[in-house]
């Protein structure tokens, strides 16, 4: 006996079977279209990457405190919403998910004497060997970071 792909079941398995290679086909043809990238990009996203992979050469006590500075930001700002009424803010601070202002949560940090002293101090070497100390660093993510908050994770 033989099975024709004509019947109605069959049909709709090759029918299925076909449409998925299809889809693989043409995830695979977008892959390979993507855009040429000049050599000024490719140096951008390279230095990116490894100002993401680095050593942080800090102490638990050093973390913990910085969560203690982040939570007291994080109930300050809470309670200066609460008190305002809004309901758009409100709405909006329970999709914020842990955030805070950013000029708040380094501004609370800078003002701790703990950290006052450790401003010298190295927290953070890239692979490439760059050094920076925790004002460097301070300075660098007001700088850089973008957004106007900042969430713990």
């Amino acid at each position: 006996m033989i099975t024709k792909t004509t019947g109605s079941i069959n049909k709709k398995v090759i029918d299925r079977e076909r449409k998925s290679i299809e889809r693989a086909s043409r995830k695979l043809q977008k892959k390979k279209g993507k855009k040429q990238r000049n050599l000024t990009e490719l140096e951008e996203e390279v230095e990116r990457l490894l100002m993401k992979e680095a050593l942080v050469m800090v102490t638990q006590d050093f973390v913990d405190r910085m969560r203690t500075h982040f939570n007291v930001v994080y109930e300050e700002e809470q309670n200066e919403k609460h008190h305002q009424n809004n309901e758009e803010e409100d709405q909006e601070a329970a999709s914020s998910n842990d955030k805070v202002n950013l000029n708040n949560f380094i501004g609370s940090i800078c003002e701790d004497e703990f950290f006052d002293e450790q401003m010298e101090t190295l927290v953070r070497e890239s692979i490439d060997g760059e050094k920076e100390t925790l004002e460097g660093l301070l300075n660098r993510i007001l700088n850089d970071f973008k957004k106007p908050s900042i969430s713990w994770l």
